[in-house]
């Protein structure tokens, strides 16, 4: 992705967006230990989103998406045409139309019975070839915004087979993983991985295969290679903005919880406390106050809503 050249937002869609000569939109974001932290934005999709550097250029997905107004920034006029509000309805679908559609679903393709029988005489491969328990991990082609969807999927199926020789030999398991990362943006860097590895193996852990420094190496080597280095800054973003709907309170602390790991914070600190209680409704907040007084952890707080 490349950069805005210049600055041509009007000044609404700014807000508290500011243009730097030379780097672009960037925005001031607060943090609750008193720290400011200076965020490089773009305004995509008429939506601002926070963007990551890398060596190729800048990205982002949904992920790094601020929600409308956060932190001030800004959005189109209620009366600008590019608010979406005041965009045209797609116009309803001629009669004609309907009739090419009518025309396309007299002419269905395989049945279903025919899909069922090319599915039962498709091999399956869910046990990667060693047996394992469990379905494979989805290949990992270089996405980072499906890097910590597979960093899951590799810990359940690890748990699964935690008694299977294969993942207990420490090399085996790195190996294995390395099995799961293909397609052309990642061949290269594997490549060099089966070459660390096995140096990791020779000169660092004297040839033994269960030696634990093989896998925290290579866990660390694709956490730099992959894990976006503004989680942290996006997690922040989502917890300022995380509230409590109607009364789904057990996704709110489902929701809470996953934000808290990310940004690395102790569950029962001022940080989490207070974060959880602005996200709950005032009367919920109010009641849980006055019956039990000011929960003084995370904990209590969650036991007591």
């Amino acid at each position: 992705m490349h950069r805005c050249a210049q600055n041509d937002l009007l000044p609404e869609v700014l807000g508290t967006v500011y243009w730097t000569e030379q780097v672009g939109y960037q925005l001031n974001v607060p943090f609750q230990d008193g720290t400011t932290k200076v965020l490089d934005i773009e305004f995509i999709n008429d939506k601002w989103h926070i963007l990551e550097g890398t060596p190729e250029g800048y990205k982002t997905d949904s992920s790094g998406k601020i929600p409308r107004h956060e932190f001030g920034v800004g959005y189109w006029p209620d009366q600008h045409p590019r608010n979406p509000e005041n965009l045209t309805l797609a116009v309803a679908p001629s009669f004609e139309e309907y009739l090419a559609q009518g025309i396309e679903m007299s002419n269905p393709g395989p049945s279903m019975k025919t899909q069922k029988e090319t599915t039962q005489n498709t091999p399956k491969d869910n046990d990667g070839g060693s047996n394992l328990r469990g379905k494979t991990p989805e290949v990992f082609d270089g996405n980072r915004a499906n890097s910590k969807a597979f960093i899951s999927d590799i810990k359940i199926y690890f748990l699964l087979n935690q008694n299977k020789p294969d993942i207990k030999n420490v090399y085996s398991r790195t190996l294995l993983v390395l099995s799961f990362i293909k397609g052309p943006n990642v061949v290269n860097w594997v490549n060099a991985q089966i070459d660390e590895v096995n140096e990791n193996l020779s000169e660092d852990c004297g040839n033994d295969e269960n030696d634990g420094y093989i896998w925290k190496a290579f866990e660390k080597r694709f956490i730099q290679a992959f894990v976006s280095s503004t989680a942290k800054e996006m997690a922040y973003v989502k917890m300022q903005s995380l509230k409590m709907k109607s009364d789904h309170l057990d996704e709110y602390i489902a929701e809470h919880s996953t934000l808290i790991a990310e940004l690395d914070w102790d569950g029962d600190s001022e940080m989490s406390c207070h974060s959880f209680r602005e996200g709950l409704p005032a009367p919920l907040a109010k009641q849980v106050i006055q019956m039990e007084g000011i929960p003084e952890s995370l904990t209590q707080w969650v036991k007591y809503t």
